[in-house]
């Protein structure tokens, strides 16, 4: 996972810097492994916690942006100088307010998939966005979930960003985890190549050699007698090419 989250720190960098027009730096703070309930009682009212899902693994997950930083983000999209609101306990985030975090939520959704691609190529799908933790029971709060927890610092602000995704979503390819990973090419499979090897042996081709051809006009087609002679390209004496599934491969 740590690799993953290295790949995506520096997508989402870019995304971030790219779409604020100006410098945003992303760091990795802890990736940490407790229940789930342990976690939602760490998050204050309001979070901006986007419930989002791993199509190929069926298996849901959550983005969490820290309010600090979300009400920085905000008011750098409008213009400001990042600086969030003094005091954010209590404060709902308006609709305006959401839709424009949705936008860097979508940035975040899509860096995500291109950062998990090389490991296990997954649609991440977005849910919905909540702001009370209590409303986020995406597993019981019994469940193991792995949290990863991200540094945001912006020109006059900084926050955090988790991602936790449940123990039980990754469990189906904790073996590609696991493994050694790491390279962006896939390694030969010499089992897999040997059996395709036989397969495309088994295959049926059509063959065929083409004698000659001659180009002729109507008039002399709809006149043809019988013992009539059709001259055609080809010489008699010479090579002529053998045709496999239509395409000239030998002389013969």
């Amino acid at each position: 996972l740590d690799i993953i989250y290295e790949r995506f720190v520096r997508l989402f960098r870019m995304s971030l810097s790219n779409s604020l027009r100006k410098i945003a730096s992303i760091s990795i703070i802890s990736t940490d492994i407790l229940k789930f309930g342990e976690f939602v009682n760490t998050l204050p009212i309001p979070s901006c916690m986007s419930i989002l899902r791993f199509e190929s693994l069926r298996g849901p997950a959550l983005l969490v942006f820290e309010s600090k930083l979300a009400y920085a983000l905000v008011d750098s999209y409008f213009g400001g100088t990042d600086r969030p609101f003094t005091k954010i306990e209590g404060k709902e985030f308006t609709r305006i307010e959401l839709s424009i975090l949705q936008k860097v939520i979508q940035m975040a959704i899509k860096d995500l998939e291109d950062a998990w691609a090389p490991v296990h190529k997954t649609e991440v799908l977005f849910m919905r966005t909540e702001v009370n933790p209590q409303f986020v029971g995406i597993v019981p709060p019994s469940d193991v979930i792995i949290s990863t927890t991200f540094e945001v610092e912006l020109e006059n602000a900084s926050g955090t960003i988790a991602v936790v995704i449940p123990y039980s979503t990754l469990e189906p390819i904790k073996g590609k985890l696991n493994s050694y990973y790491q390279t962006e090419n896939e390694q030969v499979d010499d089992e897999w190549v040997a059996k395709m090897e036989d397969h495309l042996h088994a295959a049926s081709a059509e063959v065929m050699v083409r004698l000659g051809s001659a180009d002729i006009t109507v008039g002399d087609l709809v006149n043809l007698n019988k013992g009539d002679i059709i001259p055609l390209s080809q010489d008699a004496d010479g090579e002529l090419d053998m045709l496999v599934e239509g395409v000239a491969k030998y002389k013969c």
